[in-house]
């Protein structure tokens, strides 16, 4: 009794593969189009993945209609589930790849920025330094201060220090 049930549902599930591999095929050559970023070698695989359980199925229904009812069946409709669900993760997979370009040029920027100090300001050019003050200012191994010998800052106000 069940594997006669098996074997209705078997042979829709298998033409309803053939049909997604079919399917499959056509996005993947979509795919290879415009995702031509895309590593040749990534997209090969997935090609060689579909192909290889188009062959994979067609040679287990063949097998499988060779078969008596009374024989245990080499295909089961969850088989044939499985291998299209993994054909179609891959594909899945291909079609979310972004331009990996953009994103690592993203990464180098930010981490131009990150190799600065957190408290670095850049002033750049045309910078007017005359309003700047330098108190107690380190610069590699130096520290200068805005402090003089008297013990006054550069406005000449006393800042208590000798």
């Amino acid at each position: 009794m069940e594997r006669e049930l098996e074997m209705e549902i078997l042979e829709p599930a298998w033409d309803k593969a053939f049909a997604a591999l079919e399917d499959l095929h056509d996005k993947w050559y979509e795919l290879n189009s415009t995702k031509a970023f895309v590593p040749q070698k990534e997209r090969d695989e997935v090609w060689n993945y579909i192909n290889t359980t188009f062959f994979w199925l067609t040679d287990r229904v063949t097998e499988q209609e060779a078969l008596a009812l009374t024989d245990d069946p080499i295909l089961t409709a969850k088989k044939i589930e499985s291998k299209i669900a993994r054909a179609e993760k891959k594909i899945d997979r291909l079609e979310r790849k972004k331009e990996e370009e953009k994103k690592e040029k993203k990464k180098k920027d930010k981490k131009k920025d990150s190799d600065l100090p957190p408290d670095f300001i850049n002033f750049g050019d045309g910078t007017d330094w005359s309003n700047i003050k330098f108190d107690n200012v380190k610069f590699g191994d130096k520290t200068y201060s805005n402090v003089d010998k008297d013990g006054k800052d550069g406005d000449g106000e006393d800042t208590g220090e000798k």
